[in-house]
């Protein structure tokens, strides 16, 4: 079961609030590429967003196999168990994406394969944030450690704030949101309204929004 990104009593982020914003992402945006594919919505549109999702997602899993998990075998050894299937899971993905990249490429003439192949990442994604929600996150919350910035971007910030800010924060609590952003430069803070906006009326957004 999906736990959702939270402040703590004190109204600031908890060491799990960053870790838990971007799974929300990431299985929300899961869910939206089979109804997106079925609603029709124009291809180069999925494909579009489909390359930016591919790279949040693989990035976020090279930070765990490089820092989160290496931490938490040192800090948890009783949890070497599910951090080694964690790890296998991440190796299982990368060949459902390069499935995924082939359906998205003929996706013009292959939609219902298309629609198959992101059911079923859906699927793997959602098991895999549970498992990682269920043992990690407990664990994470008891050292007391906040975590790195959301890793939707490189490690020094983001490559692409306009599309990567609104897409994290996208569905979340509002009073999570606003605090959020006051983490941002002022400059980001002051664009994000926009960015927003944008990313909103963006196709596949909308129309996967429209039949959910």
């Amino acid at each position: 079961m999906a736990l959702p990104p939270a402040l703590g009593p004190d109204g600031r982020p908890t060491p799990t609030t960053f870790f838990l914003t971007v799974h929300h992402a990431l299985r929300r945006d899961a869910h939206r590429f089979p109804a997106a594919v079925r609603a029709g919505v124009d291809p180069a549109a999925i494909a579009g967003h489909w390359s930016r999702y591919r790279a949040i997602l693989v990035g976020h899993h090279e930070h765990e196999d490089e820092l989160l998990f290496p931490a938490m075998r040192s800090a948890h050894p009783e949890l070497a168990g599910v951090l080694d299937e964690l790890a296998a899971d991440h190796e299982a993905l990368d060949d459902l994406l390069a499935e995924a990249d082939a359906a998205y490429a003929a996706i013009a003439v292959e939609a219902g394969q298309a629609a198959e192949v992101a059911e079923r990442l859906a699927d793997v994604v959602g098991r895999h944030l549970d498992r990682e929600e269920e043992h990690l996150a407990p664990a994470m919350e008891r050292d007391g450690a906040a975590g790195p910035p959301p890793d939707a971007g490189p490690r020094d910030g983001f490559d692409d704030p306009a599309f990567q800010l609104p897409w994290l924060t996208d569905g979340l609590d509002p009073g999570l949101v606003d605090v959020l952003v006051d983490l941002l430069p002022p400059p980001l803070q002051e664009a994000f309204p926009g960015w927003r906006a944008t990313y909103g009326a963006g196709p596949l957004v909308a129309a996967s929004d429209a039949v959910a």
